[in-house]
Order: structure tokens, then sequence, then C-alpha cells
């Protein structure tokens, strides 16, 4: 029973350190942090005339991500939200949608702060 306790408290404390040291090593004053080109997941679907666009935060921690579903002789559909570590976004475009999507996202620890994270990323608001 103590040896499966003392696992069971090494690996939480492996796995809290792991997280920790993916968003504190590099927290700038702002709250805000880089994080891996690939930590967000993203796919879609059409339902009906619509399509759907999902966003999934495996960062490992909280982001601000922008999000574009592109349209056929418009401007792009675009929304931006704060999104937690973990979880999972869906942006729906219903008129003249292509299929097409994108996404800019940066890490942000404090909502407040999601507006200065974003102005340092190039190209936040770029269309592709």
């Amino acid at each position: 029973m103590i040896k499966v306790f003392f696992k069971i408290l090494v690996m939480g404390t492996i796995l809290l350190s792991a997280n920790y040291d993916v968003q504190a090593a590099s927290v700038d004053k702002d709250g805000c942090f880089k994080t891996p080109r690939n930590c967000v997941a993203m796919s879609s679907k059409w339902k009906k005339k619509r399509f759907i666009s999902y966003y999934t935060n495996n960062c490992g921690a909280r982001i601000y991500i922008r999000f574009c579903n592109k349209r056929a002789g418009k401007t792009p559909d675009c929304g931006a939200s704060g999104l937690k570590a973990g979880k999972r976004k869906a942006w729906h475009t219903s008129r003249n949608a292509t299929g097409q999507y994108y996404a800019n996202w940066v890490g942000s620890v404090k909502g407040s702060k999601d507006w200065v994270c974003s102005g340092k990323v190039r190209g936040w608001k770029d269309v592709r």
C-alpha cells in the first residue's frame, strides 16, 4: 500500500513539474509565452451547408487563439478566444464557406492580457 501511494505521489509530482516547466520557464512579464507549433490539434467537418472547424489545446497551458474559416469571394470568418489546456473550440461558418481554415495562437496565462500577447505575434491578423 505504501509503495503504491509513493508511486502515485512521485508520478503526480513529475506530471506537475512537466507542466510547470512548459509554461513557467518562458512566461514573460505580461503572462505571455511561446508555444510549440503543433500543440493545437485542428480538424473540420461539414454539417449540411455549415462548415465547422475544431481546435483542441494540447499546449499544456492556457492559450489565446484566433481562428478563421475561409469564405468564397469574401473576407474570412474569424473569431478569437481564450482556450484552457485540454479544451476544444468549434467555429461555425454558414455562408460561402470554402472548407479551408487556419489559426494563430499564443500562450496567455492572464485573460486580461490576451490582446497584449497577440500583439507580440508576427502576422496575428494576416489573412492566409
